[in-house]
């Protein structure tokens, strides 16, 4: 990352992703980055079924991030 830039990782407890989700503090101008999966077909955006359920339960932008060679 560029200087100045900072990122935090974060675990999220729940039995599921909704919960998981809901357990977190989102502050304004955050993003999720998770990466895509090698079983997701190029038609779904290299979105696996955990990456696509994040992303409607999400209250913030989400940014997939194409495994090397896709």
């Amino acid at each position: 990352l560029p200087d100045g830039v900072e990122a935090t990782a974060s675990v999220a407890p729940g039995d599921s992703i909704s919960h998981a989700v809901a357990s977190l503090d989102w502050l304004p101008g955050e993003v999720v980055v998770v990466g895509s999966s090698r079983l997701a077909q190029q038609s779904r955006l290299f979105l696996g079924t955990t990456a696509a359920t994040m992303l409607r339960e999400l209250p913030v932008p989400m940014i997939v991030v194409p495994r090397a060679g896709h």
